[in-house]
């Protein structure tokens, strides 16, 4: 059962930021097997494609979306809610961004994802950047559905570098929200079977995830000569997502930024 089953899909009322991120997690609720981060991001870009309701009409079973407009495209039939007409929704995938946009001119920004939502009145973007870091918990799968050969499921990624690169993507959302005006709002996603992310054990403490409910502001850190700087203290609740496909369990962060 989707998070949005039960809820008028005509209630503008309800931010647009506030469903892309309930449909961030309602995915992580899914039993989905992602062999990469490149999978990862593309079911979920899928994901919130077919499923963002708000702008898209039911076709009648739960948690199915089709894109056809909620209100009258002809202008003579008049519009008497006074909602916008023309709503739609598009979702980006490795979004380009001149790097002089968040004062990196010497670098090329690429978005994990970006969701777009326009009518005839104003648009709005969010922009969401993910990680999916794993380690070897012992998991196999036939290669082709066949026994002649068992493929490793999960890589080895060390923590600690990981740690880092997803504060980056937190201070790359931060610039963006002060740049541009149509982004209220960004996701910082995560992903892992890792329990060292939300238990912080190894290397740097000081640019912790764990999960203790307390905020965290890694405030300036430097890595191999890049430094991050962030504007805002952050809790890292992790959530346990519905994913069977592993002999450990995976779970997931998600930062409204």
């Amino acid at each position: 059962m989707s998070i949005f089953d039960d809820r008028d899909i005509t209630d503008w009322d309800w931010g647009f930021f506030s469903q892309v991120e309930a449909c961030v997690r309602d995915f992580m609720e899914q039993d989905y097997q992602f062999f990469s981060e490149a999978e990862f991001q593309h079911e979920l870009g899928t994901y919130l494609r077919d499923n963002l309701p708000g702008m898209l009409k039911s076709s009648g079973a739960p948690g199915s979306w089709k894109s056809e407009e909620v209100y009258p495209t002809d202008d003579t039939a008049g519009n008497p809610t006074g909602k916008p007409a023309y709503p739609k929704i598009k979702v980006y995938y490795e979004y380009f961004v001149p790097g002089a946009a968040i004062g990196k001119p010497d670098k090329r920004i690429y978005v994990d994802l970006v969701v777009e939502y326009c009518d005839d009145i104003f648009n709005e973007f969010v922009p969401i950047e993910l990680k999916f870091k794993t380690k070897d918990d012992g998991s196999r799968f036939p290669v082709f559905d066949t026994n002649q050969y068992q493929q490793q499921w999960f890589n080895h990624q060390p923590s600690a570098d990981n740690r880092f690169a997803f504060w980056k993507d937190v201070e790359r959302i931060e610039h963006l929200k002060k740049t541009f005006s149509n982004i209220r709002h960004g996701i910082a996603l995560f992903l892992s079977n890792e329990p060292g992310f939300w238990k912080n054990t190894g290397k740097f403490s000081d640019i912790s995830l764990k999960d203790d409910g307390t905020p965290k502001q890694p405030n300036p850190f430097t890595r191999n000569n890049v430094t991050i700087n962030i504007r805002n203290p952050y809790t890292t609740p992790w959530h346990d997502t519905g994913m069977t496909c592993s002999k450990s369990k995976f779970r997931y962060l998600v930062l409204t930024i």
